[in-house]
């Protein structure tokens, strides 16, 4: 019932072949074509590179600390240190940043203190951002007045954290450490129009206190899924199977066809839309995944298939799907 982004479908495929490298954070942010990425990991200078396509480099200004450890587990691209009170990276307005209400914000960020607000990222010129209020709660506001998106918990203090602020129209979310921790939400419609991008202030005003690595915007709303994959390849957790990977993009059937013997192929999305095996397919052949003891089907007459009947679930599917 939805199309899969195609950061989704490589990383479908790479864990089903074995080729799953959980050090690759930089290049999975990069396949799903940001349209910034600054990862922060300069050692000196004032230029912020743009890591993804677009080339958009920033600025760093009044001397942040660079070089120091950054959150990604296995890479060792460093981040930068805020002071709070005038450091930030700015990011000059151009065409591509006119994103309108459809959007991603994302970073990684670790502070001491949360007892005042702290902008993580702006878009500056039309006046979206995703920052910890006075209270310490993740929040997504526009115009410094609508406060779109609040987290109903205060963030983790002295450890690297995973925030994610995604806007599809009405549609607004927030995650933190790849879980919805959406709370109260009021929309406000957000105009398309160039825009500079500020990294650690707004507007001169509510700095960030803090280390903050692995900038990220994007022209779309990124699902759960992918924002879930983001949290755990750049954390380091241990690698899911295939099959959780799959089970985690939330399918409407998913039919391992692993059974040895029978006429039912299960379904293992949990909606129950278990199929039949019709005219007796050759069952507990050898599967196509690397590590995994899971079998598959081998049809060796025209006649033999697996059939899943008619069902509302099914039937629902129209004009956006992933097969």
């Amino acid at each position: 019932n939805r199309a899969l982004t195609p950061a989704e479908v490589a990383a479908h495929y790479n864990i089903g072949k074995g080729a799953y490298v959980p050090s690759t954070y930089s290049k999975l942010i990069v396949a799903a074509n940001p349209v910034g990425y600054w990862r922060l990991g300069e050692a000196a200078g004032t230029q912020a590179v743009d890591a993804g396509p677009n080339a958009l480099h920033g600025v760093y200004n009044n001397s942040p600390t660079l070089g120091v450890p950054g959150p990604i587990v296995g890479d060792a691209n460093t981040a930068m240190t805020l002071n709070g009170t005038n450091q930030l990276v700015t990011v000059a307005s151009t065409p591509l940043l006119a994103l309108g209400d459809v959007f991603t914000l994302e970073s990684w960020f670790k502070v001491a203190s949360a007892t005042a607000a702290q902008t993580l990222v702006t878009k500056a010129t039309l006046s979206c951002r995703l920052f910890i209020d006075s209270a310490g709660k993740l929040s997504l506001l526009h115009n410094d007045v609508v406060v779109m998106g609040v987290r109903t918990i205060v963030v983790p203090l002295n450890q690297w954290v995973h925030p994610v602020g995604t806007k599809n129209g009405a549609t607004i979310k927030l995650y933190l450490n790849g879980v919805d921790v959406t709370g109260a939400v009021t929309n406000s419609t957000i105009a398309s129009g160039a825009s500079t991008i500020n990294i650690g202030a707004y507007f001169g005003a509510t700095f960030l206190a803090g280390s903050i690595d692995e900038v990220a915007i994007y022209s779309c709303a990124l699902p759960r899924e992918e924002v879930f994959g983001n949290y755990r390849i750049g954390a380091g957790i241990a690698k899911s199977t295939y099959a959780e990977v799959i089970q985690a993009a939330n399918p409407v059937g998913y039919w391992r066809l692993g059974e040895s013997s029978g006429t039912v192929a299960a379904d293992s999305s949990g909606h129950g839309l278990n199929g039949t095996y019709i005219n007796t397919p050759t069952l507990g052949a050898a599967g196509a995944l690397v590590g995994d003891a899971n079998t598959a089907m081998k049809v060796v007459t025209t006649n033999q298939t697996m059939q899943v009947a008619a069902t509302p679930l099914l039937d629902a599917i129209a004009d956006v799907f992933s097969v």
